[in-house]
């Protein structure tokens, strides 16, 4: 025999290996399934609607998402600038000032205002939980409920009108003039 006719016990291996492999993840989670995912999730489909469709769990199409997403792209933050803004907009609805709004203390009409302002700057902006509770000088689950507060209290039409009102002025800007809630409730009568 001549040299080089013999296989070595590691061509085998030499060979396998050089075969792209898949891991059990990509297995699990090949690239067909994650796009049917990203088109159930742009569809609105739940986590446990998409894990009902895919055969899966709903842990498992969440672990799916978030392993897919981009890590290296940072969430964006909403400028504290455009936040401030919106707590002046509110403080002057309410005639309060900044420093009582982000204060720690504060009676009804303070408290009020400083639900509004979270509520704005939550739901209408889009500024994370952890930044208003930074901002606030709160906790984030003080965020949520006030968030929820005045989602609930939204029912009313006087509040849908105050944060009709606050939302056009914040849209308008800065230095929009806005009437006071004492100046509004003086001009009804």
């Amino acid at each position: 025999m001549s040299a080089g006719l013999i296989p070595y016990a590691g061509a085998e291996r030499a060979k396998r290996d050089a075969l792209p492999t898949r891991t059990a993840r990509e297995r699990r989670w090949p690239p067909e399934r994650l796009a049917e995912l990203k088109r159930l999730t742009e569809l609105g489909f739940s986590a446990t609607e998409a894990g009902r469709a895919l055969g899966c769990s709903r842990n498992a199409v969440l672990g799916a998402i978030h392993r897919t997403k981009p890590h290296d792209a940072p969430r964006p933050r909403i400028a504290n600038a455009l936040l401030r803004s919106i707590i002046d907009h509110v403080g002057a609805a309410f005639d309060v000032s900044r420093a009582e709004m982000l204060s720690r203390r504060g009676d009804l009409r303070v408290s009020e205002a400083r639900r509004l302002a979270i509520y704005l700057c939550r739901v209408r902006v889009g500024a994370s939980t952890s930044q208003l509770a930074q901002l606030f000088g709160r906790t984030r689950g003080t965020i949520c409920v006030a968030t929820a507060e005045v989602e609930n209290r939204l029912r009313a039409p006087i509040i849908r009108a105050l944060v009709a009102k606050l939302d056009e002025a914040i849209a308008l800007g800065p230095n929009t003039n806005f009437p006071t809630m004492i100046e509004q409730e003086n001009s009804d009568d």
